[in-house]
């Protein structure tokens, strides 16, 4: 039988989170792969390499261990434009201490008492314990995926080679294709079974769906086929007929038949495809065989491939009832989908997330980075709901929401005002930017960003000016938290009872055609958001 693959994602149907995986093309998974002609789609073929992978990880935990560096500098940076903040404020009152009117001494008194200690408590800072604590946490994911999982072919695009195996009834070539991984990592069902977003396993997916009704229209001709050596398994007329092979109609098992079975289930691809090969075909496919079941409407492919608690109930025909791992919108973020990836981002959360734990201590900083995070896949999930992505992206660029923010709120203290917008514009341009080229995907960004605007209205400590500001900033921070409630009731309800968002302009955020061909993912198999900062 066919397989049915409907692109039903508006910009990525032709094309990692943050990384986004992007699966083989249609035609990939269209042929039956019983067959020597057959190409199904086992993403990652290669056996994991650990070896590699535990050379990799001594390489990675030696640059994050340098960037230690990075982060005392960045501490003693901060420390200074503190220092240099109050100093402000005491030449400030001096200057209204010098001309001792009535107004100025309550001004120099209000300075005084509020904003001055507030500053000397925001100068003593606070260590990089979180920032130190999600990498470290990330990094020993990223190790165990690469020595425990399976490890991709490096490069870009597509890995072609022909495999002999051994049919139902003598042996045949079957073509291969696997997904490369340019930043050296997991194949992409590593990936799924680790904890990325991937929409069918989060959520009543129209691919899986439809697979599903595919698979049980065309097992409801089954019977049981015995081939010349007495050995047997399910399959339609047509197919028993092209081994030469004696077809038993109205059958549901071959159990009761004299026989071997040596066909059954193997379940193969993130989108949990099935087909009843042999044992050694399903091998070479890098599927995962059922060595109890005889139909696949009996076995649960999806269940296999996701991992984590997948729940299911028997009452369904074919084992399937919604998907329900809303928390992949979070574990994303501790995943990457290769050591470059990781490096990257490590680098990324040494300078922002650092800088705003700095000051916001560890709890406030890690709700920020979790809550911005994970509502930047929620849009990301909306926008492009058939992309398989994951990494600290979304909850970087979340911490640049956080520095936006702060600098607004504490205006008042800002000396160069012009340079200091002027520094965190250019972030914003070449950082989103960044987000438009190819292999990214820039929605997890875009909406780590805005997410993270509004967590810091929320969480972030802020220094008062006054009375009137004091109230001003608590009616703000209340707001923010109604909002950012309904922000995430409101992503997850879209998500599981809405469907996606369609928005045919919307595909220039997360890639501008530069160039004719830039945005055609057709050649390559694998997506990636990044941030290099």
């Amino acid at each position: 039988p066919k397989q049915h693959h409907h692109h039903h994602h508006h910009h990525d149907g032709h094309a990692h989170a943050e990384i986004a995986h992007r699966p083989v093309k249609d035609e990939e998974q269209r042929d039956d792969p019983r067959h020597p002609k057959g190409v199904p789609k086992p993403l990652g073929m290669t056996r994991s390499i650990s070896r590699m992978g535990q050379n990799s990880m001594k390489m990675a935990g030696r640059t994050v261990s340098k960037l230690g560096v990075a982060v005392s500098k960045d501490r003693n940076k901060m420390l200074a434009n503190m220092q240099a903040r109050r100093q402000m404020m005491e030449t400030s009152m001096k200057l209204l201490e010098s001309n001792p009117t009535e107004a100025n001494k309550k001004k120099a008194a209000k300075m005084k008492t509020f904003v001055l200690k507030q500053l000397e408590h925001r100068e003593q800072g606070h260590p990089p314990y979180f920032t130190r604590c999600v990498t470290f946490v990330q990094l020993i994911i990223i190790a165990c995926m690469m020595v425990f999982g399976k490890i991709a072919p490096w490069g870009f695009g597509v890995k072609s080679e022909d495999k002999t195996v051994k049919l139902f009834v003598g042996e045949g070539i079957q073509p291969m294709k696997t997904a490369k991984n340019p930043f050296f990592g997991p194949d992409t069902g590593t990936l799924v079974s680790w904890g990325s977003k991937w929409s069918p396993c989060m959520r009543n997916d129209e691919i899986t769906a439809q697979y599903k009704q595919d698979t049980l229209a065309s097992q409801a001709s089954f019977g049981c086929c015995i081939n010349p050596d007495n050995e047997c398994g399910m399959m339609s007329a047509s197919d028993c007929e092209s081994y030469s092979s004696t077809f038993y109609a109205n059958t549901t098992s071959c159990a009761d038949q004299s026989c071997t079975i040596t066909v059954r289930p193997c379940c193969f691809g993130i989108y949990g495809q099935c087909y009843v090969l042999t044992e050694d075909h399903c091998k070479a496919i890098d599927g995962s065989w059922d060595d109890e079941k005889e139909l696949c409407d009996e076995t649960q492919c999806l269940f296999r491939e996701c991992g984590m608690g997948y729940n299911y109930y028997q009452s369904n025909p074919f084992g399937y009832v919604h998907p329900n791992q809303f928390y992949r919108f979070t574990t994303a973020i501790f995943l990457h989908v290769g050591v470059i990836h990781f490096v990257m981002n490590a680098l990324g959360q040494y300078v922002l997330v650092a800088q705003v734990e700095f000051v916001a201590g560890f709890w406030r900083t890690a709700a920020m980075y979790v809550i911005s995070g994970s509502c930047g896949f929620m849009i990301s999930a909306l926008f492009s709901a058939g992309l398989l992505s994951n990494g600290a992206s979304a909850a970087i660029y979340g911490m640049l929401g956080v520095e936006t923010v702060d600098l607004f709120q504490s205006w008042q203290l800002i000396e160069n005002k012009c340079a200091q917008v002027s520094g965190l514009l250019v972030k914003l341009i070449l950082f989103l930017g960044i987000g438009t080229l190819p292999f990214i995907d820039n929605f997890a960004h875009v909406g780590g960003f805005l997410s993270g605007v509004v967590v810091a209205l929320c969480f972030l400590p802020y220094i008062v000016f006054g009375q009137f500001d004091h109230i001003r900033k608590v009616i703000v921070q209340i707001l923010a938290v109604i909002f950012l409630i309904a922000l995430v009731a409101g992503l997850l309800y879209k998500f599981y009872y809405d469907g996606k968002i369609t928005c045919e302009f919307c595909k220039y955020i997360d890639c501008v055609p530069y160039t004719d061909s830039i945005c055609d993912y057709e050649s390559s198999s694998v997506r990636n958001s990044t941030s290099n900062s």
